[in-house]
């Protein structure tokens, strides 16, 4: 990999814990929302406490050069971390590190505070929700996946794929393996011609997936197909798509021919009916009688 510099940008606020989040479950709430009429807005039992408009990072106090980037509400795919920032780094160090909790066990405040230990963290729940909305901004790029259709990750990383490897971390595809609860977490879901699609299934708390033609860890990604050119390509090989194009136009070319042929044979036979002459029989069908003044003539 290339060496380059970089700089890591955070958006963040700090907020003091009431004492009630010590004895029961509270609910903490992240709000995200990228475009230039975006904002960030942490939450606490539903009730707002602090806030990062997208103005602020993209609409920014400029000299005339204009020498201060603007930047972007962050709209790339992330994934979610839930850090519990144990740290010195925090201020987070326990009363006489590396001795005795307690010390000489005088200081009544460093006594309770060792009393505490261990110290635990319980997650009752942990839920994610996305606005789809029709009425959403143009630059609102909501979405929840992996490779979301505005910033195509997959296709990224393979483009790049000695950034992401090295030799003792080769990439490899992941086929199933994700825990799940029912068949359902293992599919892409929906249906054709009404009936269920499934593309994996549900072993042993694990989804193992049905087909080669369906990986990730949820059998919810199309698998590219390698050529023998090393070229990755999706869907059907380039050789199959010619052939099974070549075999449609020959089909429909002589479809063309025989509907052209049999219309030309129809139309000849009806002109050829057409001139026929038709004969008109005069003669009576029965014979004449004889009438009163051809009896007397003939006699």
């Amino acid at each position: 990999m290339s060496q380059f510099n970089y700089q890591m940008d955070a958006i963040s606020a700090n907020w003091p814990v009431h004492l009630g989040a010590y004895a029961d479950f509270v609910t903490y709430q992240l709000e995200w929302v990228p475009g230039k009429n975006g904002y960030v807005r942490w939450a606490l039992e539903g009730s707002p406490l602090f806030e990062v408009p997208s103005e602020s990072i993209w609409n920014i106090p400029q000299n005339k050069n204009k020498t201060n980037p603007e930047k972007t509400m962050l709209e790339e795919p992330m994934y979610l971390i839930f850090n519990v920032a144990v740290s010195s780094s925090w201020g987070a160090k326990p009363p006489n590190p590396g001795k005795e909790c307690r010390g000489d066990g005088s200081d009544p405040v460093t006594n309770k505070i060792c009393d505490s230990f261990p110290m635990y963290l319980k997650m009752d729940h942990i839920r994610l929700y996305q606005d789809l909305a029709d009425d959403l901004e143009a630059d609102n790029y909501m979405s929840v996946g992996c490779d979301p259709k505005t910033h195509p990750t997959k296709q990224w990383i393979e483009a790049h794929i000695d950034e992401y490897e090295d030799n003792d971390n080769k990439w490899q595809e992941v086929t199933g393996m994700a825990f799940c609860k029912s068949h359902d977490d293992c599919t892409i879901g929906g249906s054709m011609a009404k009936t269920p699609v499934k593309t994996g299934k549900c072993v042993n708390k694990r989804c193992k997936c049905l087909y080669k033609s369906w990986g990730g860890p949820r059998c919810t990604t199309a698998i590219a197909e390698t050529s023998t050119s090393g070229s990755t390509t999706y869907g059907s090989p380039l050789w199959a798509s010619i052939a099974v194009t070549a075999i449609v136009v020959v089909l429909t070319t002589i479809s063309i021919y025989v509907s052209t042929v049999r219309a030309a044979q129809r139309k000849k036979a009806a002109m050829r009916y057409a001139h026929v002459p038709k004969v008109v029989d005069e003669t009576p069908s029965q014979p004449n009688e004889l009438t009163k003044e051809n009896s007397q003539s003939n006699s």
